[in-house]
């Protein structure tokens, strides 16, 4: 990514935060709604004015052409990712809470993300390259969090970088729908096996027991709640909490 354009893009995000952007804010907020329901390569500058109701000419106040434009929605959008994860992890009242609470933050920020929005980062090259190093952000962030957890005694020996290098492209796979289809989860469903797997692993002692000290009968497992706490689950499979459908990203 040109470090130029980069810097310009950020310092044109920070203005729009001044109290005299708010008409500017709410358009953006516009678009970004847009955008995840219906993608965004398909928008004409035109298209958008009248899907908006506003002036083609506002729209050129927030970037120069259409193509910035939608990098300026997509990187907003990262950001506020980023830094809701962030805020999540350090509310979070210990370490194993924070690694999850800033992987859920995630999930939460792109519930209402369409496959075509997906699509069309992948086919756009300046949303493309703005993911990719959103992602590496991730990890360096995640990766800290582990450091900390491991040099405190709280984790295991392991690998931080490693660590966070699968948990967040694991992300990735798990929103892919044929994954899904074969697994027979739904994306919310696979999110929190994939946090139980990262917590308790796959020593069933480590989790909630085996059969066998449960006299044959089914245990009872822990599962995440949206906030990243355990939520029983009764052994007749009953869930005290209706599960939801979310449509995420590889963000």
């Amino acid at each position: 990514m040109d470090r130029h354009t980069s810097e310009h893009l950020e310092l044109r995000l920070h203005k729009l935060e001044e109290p005299r952007s708010r008409r500017l804010r709410q358009l953006l907020e516009g678009l970004e709604n847009l955008f995840f329901e219906e993608g965004f390569l398909k928008f004409r500058m035109e298209d958008l004015a009248r899907r908006l109701r506003c002036s083609k000419h506002t729209l050129y106040v927030l970037a120069p052409s259409r193509e910035e434009l939608f990098e300026l929605v997509i990187e907003r959008f990262l950001s506020r990712l980023r830094a809701e994860g962030e805020r999540a992890a350090s509310a979070a009242p210990d370490r194993i809470s924070a690694v999850t609470a800033y992987l859920e933050a995630a999930v939460c920020a792109t519930q209402k993300n369409s496959v075509q929005f997906i699509s069309d980062i992948a086919d756009f090259d300046p949303c493309r390259r703005r993911l990719r190093n959103h992602q590496r952000q991730r990890v360096a962030e995640l990766e800290a969090i582990v450091a900390a957890g491991v040099k405190a005694g709280d984790f295991s020996e392991i690998h931080p970088k490693l660590v966070a290098e699968v948990m967040v492209h694991t992300l990735s796979k798990i929103v892919d729908p044929h994954f899904l289809a074969a697994c027979g989860l739904t994306v919310s469903e696979a999110y929190r096996e994939f946090y139980r797997w990262v917590l308790y692993g796959l020593d069933a002692s480590n989790g909630r027991g085996s059969r066998a000290r449960n006299g044959g009968r089914k245990p009872a497992r822990k599962r995440l709640s949206h906030n990243g706490t355990p939520v029983q689950t009764a052994s007749n499979g009953e869930k005290s909490h209706p599960r939801t459908t979310r449509r995420a990203g590889p963000f």
